[in-house]
């Protein structure tokens, strides 16, 4: 926690955005710091791509 309080991880809109392999790159810090829950928001409903993608291409890789 004490990266996170110290501002070595930042990200100033609060937000995970990219590539797959860029928000797992964004939310590891994170979870190295034992953070294990998210609240994750998907923009463009009913269009599920965002949701696809995270599901699929994203979650599995950061639950090894």
């Amino acid at each position: 926690m004490h990266e996170l309080a110290s501002g070595k991880i930042h990200n100033s809109s609060h937000t995970f955005v990219g590539t797959p392999r860029q928000i797992i790159d964004q939310m590891r810090p994170f979870i190295d710091l034992g953070i294990d829950y998210f609240i994750l928001s998907c923009e463009g409903f009913p269009n599920l791509i965002t949701l696809q993608t995270l599901v699929n291409d994203v979650i599995p890789q950061l639950s090894h």
